[in-house]
């Protein structure tokens, strides 16, 4: 999570899906995500608009938050994961890269 000009950007979010969704009154609902974040509420109104005439607007206003904080999408990798990276486009024989070939 990010701030920018007081609004929250949260990045690396692309995978996260819906576990449960249970209703708060008459009003509203909770929605269980399988990153395990659940503490919004969410009003019928709120999710409305989500849904109408402007949704689009709505994920390009998002994505241009996230460029803005140089924060994307996609969650960042395992650190097992960017170590392998960097072994793989390191130059060939360079300390951490690919091995040298051996000469016969």
């Amino acid at each position: 999570m990010h701030k920018l000009a007081g609004l929250r950007v949260v990045s690396g979010r692309r995978h996260v899906g819906i576990m449960s969704v249970e209703p708060v009154g008459n009003y509203a609902i909770r929605i269980h995500f399988d990153d395990l974040h659940s503490s919004g509420i969410f009003t019928w109104d709120y999710l409305a608009g989500l849904g109408g005439p402007r949704r689009w607007a709505h994920m390009r206003d998002y994505l241009r938050r996230l460029r803005a904080a140089g924060l994307g999408r996609d969650p960042p990798p395992s650190p097992a994961a960017a170590a392998a990276a960097r072994r793989a486009a390191a130059p060939e024989g360079a300390v951490g890269g690919a091995p040298s070939p051996r000469k016969a």
